[in-house]
């Protein structure tokens, strides 16, 4: 009987203490904005995946250290939102891009928050 009770309380400190350091790494590894509530995952799989890799180029390029290589992060989410106006509009990054990827234009996302932008970049710099 003492070997149950020994056990049982051993087992919820353990899983006591696991939960209490698995929310201290996840306040930790977080940024401090509004896309902490934001499944970067989820929305890179349910809108991005087909066409990226986050560290390996696809049909369009690899997504980990994409803000090092445009020229802002508005740039970002205008492209996002609607590729084929900043194509149309001469950008010459855009239309770079445009070229190294076989002159496949993106697929406008303009539903997507800026917030939902930053959680699916986040997700691919994990």
């Amino acid at each position: 009987m003492r070997k149950i009770i020994f056990t049982a309380i051993l087992c919820i400190t353990f899983f006591a203490c696991a939960n209490e350091s698995e929310n201290e790494k996840n306040q930790q590894s977080t940024p401090a904005n509004s896309s902490l509530t934001i499944d970067g995952k989820n929305l890179f799989q349910a809108n991005c995946a087909s066409c990226h890799h986050p560290i390996k180029p696809m049909t369009g390029p690899a997504l980990k250290g994409v803000l090092t290589r445009v020229p802002n992060k508005q740039w970002i989410y205008d492209f996002v939102h609607n590729s084929t106006k900043v194509i149309a509009s001469g950008d010459e990054y855009a239309l770079n891009v445009f070229k190294n990827n076989g002159g496949v234009v993106m697929t406008n996302f303009p539903n997507l928050s800026n917030e939902e932008i930053d959680a699916i970049l986040n997700y691919c710099e994990e």
